[in-house]
């Protein structure tokens, strides 16, 4: 027979024995000292205690009602922790490059076939006008709408 502690998270309570109580606590302190320094770190912290309320919903079920140990270190193995957090950040992708105004050579496939027909009924711009053309890899305009 184990302690069963009641606590909110998100808006609703759920009971939880009292050593994932402990581990649950500890790691929600781990995240709020590694949030507290972000801009938005209330707005964070929340909706990660919505996302956990929603998980522990998940588990919970007419037959069991008690959240245990093990369910506290699955979330935690879902959610990953704050050294997973620290390591997606340092690893994110540099921004890609800005792209120039001149049109880049696409290969044609299918879908693009009607595309240079239009192009071409089209009458040539002056060197005073400025046209924007779509980088299909990377779903960019480039030209006038770049900057």
């Amino acid at each position: 027979m184990k302690k069963n502690i009641s606590i909110n998270i998100g808006g609703i309570i759920f009971h939880i024995e009292e050593d994932g109580y402990q581990r649950l606590k500890a790691y929600l302190e781990s995240i709020n000292k590694y949030f507290s320094s972000f801009d938005d770190s209330k707005e964070i912290i929340d909706d990660i205690e919505s996302r956990i309320a929603e998980i522990f919903l998940a588990k919970l079920s007419d037959v069991k009602q008690v959240i245990v140990l093990l369910d506290v270190e699955e979330l935690i193995a879902t959610m990953g922790t704050t050294k997973d957090f620290q390591a997606s950040i340092e690893t994110e992708p540099p921004p890609p490059p800005p792209t120039s105004s001149e049109p880049k050579a696409e290969p044609a496939d299918e879908s693009q076939e009607e595309e240079p027909s239009r192009e071409e009924s089209r009458q040539e711009p002056s060197d005073d006008a400025r046209r924007l053309y779509r980088d299909g890899q990377r779903k960019l305009l480039g030209g006038v709408a770049s900057g």
